[in-house]
């Protein structure tokens, strides 16, 4: 958690401390884009497109979603998408990676795992071959 928050509050003071020296206006602007594509990247391109395949497109759409969302730092492909169909097969039971009611405590604690928690402890450790095989 620690790791999460604190960069956080440093960028804050950051542009608060350097607001008209070394930050403006359009560094928050590039700072807004490029959180909207990295997080786009993760909803269409790693959960949408290559986990359930709600959609199909052209190779060259699915490899730039595919690489927004390795941008946004929630680890590989292959981890992501293995993670998430792990998630599904095991919903809120034993063996789900993110589930905020089994293992992983209840309430806020839950909720943090359910939401970042996961991406530090139970991250990238479904089986590729399993979960993701045609992308393997």
């Amino acid at each position: 958690m620690i790791g999460v928050v604190i960069p956080f509050l440093g960028l804050l003071a950051a542009i608060v401390l350097l607001w008209n020296r070394a930050v403006d206006a359009t560094d928050l602007t590039i700072l807004a884009v490029t959180y909207l594509l990295f997080g786009f990247g993760v909803t269409v391109g790693y959960h949408r497109l290559l986990t359930h395949r709600g959609f199909q497109t052209y190779k060259g759409l699915e490899y730039m979603w595919a690489v927004l969302a390795g941008m946004a730092l929630q680890g590989s492909v292959l981890d992501w998408v293995a993670d998430h169909r792990k998630h599904h097969a095991h919903t809120d039971t034993e063996g789900d990676p993110h589930s905020p009611h089994v293992g992983h405590g209840s309430g806020l604690r839950g909720l943090w795992h359910a939401h970042t928690g996961w991406l530090f402890e139970t991250h990238g450790m479904a089986d590729w071959k399993r979960y993701a095989a045609e992308l393997y």
